[in-house]
């Protein structure tokens, strides 16, 4: 009996087979010479004195430098065997050889990766977050795979931002920090306000999202991160402390840098959301109605915009309250969100729910 197989190499950055070949039923392994060229995996270090190609599959192991790829007899188990103890023993003979060049690749990568250049970084950077993107954010494989980043090349930013992720769908705030801190002493024009976000939304550590983005507005003035404006956090920070008045100055600051330019832009819903809870928690429900009112009338299908002019409605008077309400149940109920980067793992404050609708 004869079968047809291919073998699909997982450790490049394309993935390439070998051409299909004849395997036959028989009960010990045959002998082929190959080119190994297509499946050696091109770390892309440019700063190496030779490079390093590296391919393993678990009946094919490969090592070539310079670029060179070579032909060399590989033995090859007939993938049409019955499992005998004979050939599980020499699927793990050359599994372990694997791991074993693997492991020397590893080091070799370590003694000569040129880390201080910005290609080889991006490079090393690419192919290690492939392989992360095998497992969920919260799986301790992703902090491993970026911790062996880190041992070969230790001044890659995204990698310990990377990490930081991770922790931030566990909740580990304490390794968290420890990770983003040092992503923003290797870049902290890119890192900076990303800290500050963090302090700000998740963490609740205020203070310390508001030093962060004024640091971070004094050096990239009128910039954003995480589609808003250093300002919105800044006020998001005051608002979330109960500093009504300044959380308004800095809205009002943030809408004027979305306005920047010919003045077209639209002032993001969220923006006009929490301007106006600021409003609603100071009385002044006039002002609070004019917000939410914009709000929606960018995003109409806003469970929180929704749910507050219903409160709004509901304290002046206004008998049309319950239509708010009824709405902002329905948008909740078929899935409309406050639509923010990362809001599953980094919820932002003050969301409607269910619960709150009831107590209505």
């Amino acid at each position: 009996m004869t079968k047809t197989t291919g073998h699909r190499i997982r450790y490049s950055k394309t993935a390439y087979f070998f051409p299909a070949r004849s395997v036959t039923n028989r009960k010990r392994p045959f002998r082929d010479r190959i080119s190994l060229r297509k499946c050696y995996f091109n770390a892309g270090i440019e700063g190496l004195s030779a490079n390093f190609y590296f391919c393993h599959y678990p009946a094919i192991v490969g090592l070539v430098t310079n670029k060179r790829a070579t032909e060399m007899p590989v033995t090859t188990p007939a993938l049409a065997f019955k499992v005998t103890p004979y050939n599980l023993t020499k699927a793990m003979k050359l599994f372990t050889l694997a791991l074993f060049t693997f492991s020397i690749a590893n080091a070799f990568a370590q003694n000569r990766a040129d880390c201080s250049s910005q290609a080889v970084r991006d490079s090393l950077f690419g192919i290690y977050s492939e392989r992360a993107e095998n497992y969920p954010i919260e799986h301790p494989s992703r902090v491993q795979i970026f911790d062996s980043l880190i041992s070969i090349c230790p001044n890659i930013s995204e990698a310990y931002q990377e990490k930081a992720f991770s922790f931030i769908a566990t909740k580990d705030f304490e390794k968290l920090f420890e990770n983003i801190d040092k992503a923003v002493e290797l870049e902290p024009n890119r890192w900076l306000p990303y800290r500050g976000y963090l302090h700000c939304i998740l963490a609740k550590n205020y203070d310390k999202a508001i030093a962060d983005f004024e640091a971070a507005e004094q050096m990239m003035p009128h910039a954003f991160t995480m589609d808003h404006t250093f300002s919105f956090f800044i006020a998001m920070a005051y608002l979330q402390s109960g500093e009504l008045e300044k959380a308004e100055v800095y809205f009002q600051k943030d809408m004027a840098t979305q306005k920047r330019g010919e003045g077209r832009n639209d002032i993001h819903y969220n923006t006009l959301l929490y301007s106006g809870i600021a409003y609603y928690l100071g009385n002044e429900l006039d002002k609070a109605q004019a917000r939410f009112s914009e709000c929606l009338q960018q995003y109409e299908q806003h469970p929180t915009a929704n749910y507050y002019m219903g409160l709004v409605l509901k304290v002046t008077g206004n008998k049309q309250y319950q239509v708010y309400f009824q709405k902002s149940r329905q948008y909740l109920e078929d899935g409309y969100k406050i639509n923010e980067p990362n809001s599953h793992f980094v919820p932002y404050p003050s969301q409607v729910t269910l619960a709150d609708l009831d107590a209505n």
